[in-house]
């Protein structure tokens, strides 16, 4: 998995992105997400308007600070299907990765590497 989302913090203070491709808006990340978000964008002025958030598949960046994600745990729930949890050390938290994910690969990443810059 390669994917760069553009999030940004909504009117509910939610971190957010849009995807018309696949009709999606303002869709949130919670459950620790938004925890790990905070963590990569705290030293990006004015992060809250607006950074790109990369998702990579066991590689980090050379450039950026970043945080690893090691795959805990994988729900299949019969209505919103396959969605996971990850451990983030950096946060010493578990995160949830929705299953919305599941719309940019087919495969779960067993470490996810996630890191924020500007566009």
């Amino acid at each position: 998995m390669d994917l760069v989302l553009r999030v940004y913090k909504d009117e509910r203070f939610r971190w957010v992105f849009d995807d018309t491709e696949f009709n999606l808006s303002q869709e949130a990340f919670v459950a620790g997400m938004d925890e790990v978000i905070d963590f990569i964008t705290k030293d990006i002025p004015n992060a809250t308007e607006g950074v790109e958030v990369h998702f990579q598949d066991g590689v980090g960046s050379d450039e950026f600070p970043f945080v690893v994600l090691t795959h805990a745990t994988s729900i299949h729930h019969p209505k919103l299907g396959q969605s996971n949890y990850y451990y983030c050390e950096q946060i010493d938290k578990k995160v949830w990765i929705c299953n919305n994910m599941y719309r940019y690969t087919k495969e779960t990443p067993q470490i996810l590497c996630v890191w924020a810059t500007k566009p």
